[in-house]
């Protein structure tokens, strides 16, 4: 605290220096927590062309290799079925559709916010060359109120918040298309995971390529929205998850719907992508 470091951010980087490191299962077997806290040994210096006395570190392009020892390895076949896969019912997916609108209006907040901020910048350049007597009083009544156009309040908006309107669209089409799959039919049925990645494809127009990227798109536009309630997100980051992995994996996995979970018979759909080799993904 005293020399204002985060210890989160601090211990991801630490991590990529230190000898040793003790994990649970889920940083090194589950693949988003794994990408996230760049797990793996530092990079190793490329030799540059001869003649050269210093070798460059290219980041990324060799690790140095790791040893993982794992304890009590037995429950590694569970941890890994339980990471890689995902349970989603009819009021997960409402809170979904929930969660997509509060992140559009932030998303439009973040708009309005960046286009004030321009207005206030341009005031200030009028009334800076006020002030140096770079133009009258007269002049500077005259434009210091003008309506800016729009593609120039367009260009103030950071890019990345321009296309979280796309991406939120296409996370839209994605729960609409599951909210459909999961009441078509009143009996259990299952579908593999190569039939159902064709069917988002034609039903919701969403292709394997930009399904592999949902979690790490959402989980980077939560980053950009400053959204500090991320449990909040619970719900979409499940259907995110469910994205990434469709898009990744298609042998080993399988999509099952159980129209009737309770043994009471009350009709309450559940969905569940399930892994069901670890071996074969």
């Amino acid at each position: 605290e005293e020399n204002k470091w985060c210890p989160y951010f601090m211990s991801k980087r630490l991590l990529q220096t230190a000898s040793v490191v003790v994990l649970n299962y889920q940083y090194v077997l589950d693949p988003k927590v794994s990408q996230v806290t760049m797990l793996g040994g530092a990079d190793i210096p490329v030799r540059r062309p001869e003649g050269s006395r210093i070798d460059e570190v290219v980041p990324g392009a060799m690790k140095e290799p790791s040893i993982v020892v794992f304890d009590e390895a037995h429950n590694i076949d569970d941890v890994c079925i339980e990471a890689l896969s995902v349970r989603l019912d009819s009021a997960s997916l409402e809170r979904s559709s929930k969660n997509l609108t509060d992140l559009a209006a932030k998303v439009e907040q973040t708009k309005q916010i960046d286009a004030a901020r321009l207005q206030e910048e341009y005031q200030r350049l009028v009334q800076g060359l006020h002030e140096a007597g770079e133009i009258d009083d007269q002049v500077a009544e005259r434009i210091s109120s003008p309506v800016l156009p729009d593609d120039i309040v367009v260009e103030a908006i950071p890019g990345n918040i321009r296309r979280a309107e796309h991406f939120i669209n296409l996370m839209r089409r994605v729960v609409l298309f599951l909210k459909s799959y999961l009441k078509e039919r009143k009996e259990a049925r299952t579908e593999g995971a190569l039939s159902l990645q064709h069917r988002m494809e034609e039903e919701a127009q969403v292709d394997s390529r930009t399904l592999k990227f949902c979690y790490d798109r959402l989980r980077s536009l939560l980053n950009t929205l400053e959204v500090v309630n991320v449990d909040e997100f619970g719900p979409i980051t499940r259907v995110a998850d469910f994205c990434t992995l469709l898009g990744h994996y298609v042998k080993g996995f399988i999509a099952i719907v159980d129209p009737y979970p309770e043994a009471h018979g009350i009709y309450d759909p559940v969905f569940d992508f399930s892994c069901l080799d670890i071996t074969s993904k």
